[in-house]
């Protein structure tokens, strides 16, 4: 091998290698994007996000539904499915209020006309790289307006004071029944401030 061709052939290994560095270690390695928020304010206007698919009904992948096994344990009896859940928009709020938030958001979810039930809502916090940082299932109460029979069936509002660090996340969720584990799942990225 002549001196041009070890120096050509030495060149091509460093950018070679080169090209798949970078700054951060593997572990440190963002595998979601939690920088796009939904900007909704206390009283539950949307203020910014409306076409990202964020909010929206999800197929999980299998570690996204792995992460919601130790809340499958939640005591379902009594529950039950609605026909439908309203997907998110200005008129319905299956989205998190206010985000970014101080110290707790909330949620209502919007159901088929005439629904009255319960439901359970399951939540996971995760960071950027997939950690959990918090959990819980609450038991949920929708009814309907009796005064007002063309307008859906609402769920009684569903507080939320996370025990996460101020910085960015996604919340993941799902809504299930007796019958039917996480028949609704959605994902939104949500913001701590204080």
């Amino acid at each position: 091998m002549t001196t041009k061709q070890f120096l050509h052939f030495f060149l091509v290994a460093v950018l070679f290698i080169s090209c798949g560095k970078t700054d951060k270690a593997p572990d440190q390695l963002a595998l979601i994007d939690v920088s796009k928020q939904w900007q909704v304010n206390s009283v539950g206007q949307l203020v910014l996000g409306i076409t990202d698919g964020q909010w929206q009904n999800k197929i999980f992948t299998i570690k996204e539904q792995n992460m919601f096994a130790s809340l499958d344990t939640a005591n379902l009896s009594g529950t039950i499915k609605p026909d439908s859940v309203f997907e998110s928009s200005p008129v319905s709020s299956n989205f998190a209020i206010p985000n970014p938030f101080a110290s707790f958001n909330q949620f209502t979810f919007r159901f088929t006309n005439g629904f009255n039930g319960q439901l359970v809502f399951k939540f996971v916090i995760v960071d950027s790289l997939m950690n959990s940082l918090d959990k819980g299932a609450i038991r949920i109460q929708a009814a309907f307006c009796s005064t007002c029979p063309f307008h859906p069936s609402s769920s009684n509002l569903i507080k939320l004071a996370p025990n996460i660090p101020i910085g960015r996340f996604r919340l993941y969720y799902t809504l299930s029944s007796q019958s039917n584990y996480h028949f609704y799942k959605s994902w939104g990225n949500i913001e701590k401030t204080q």
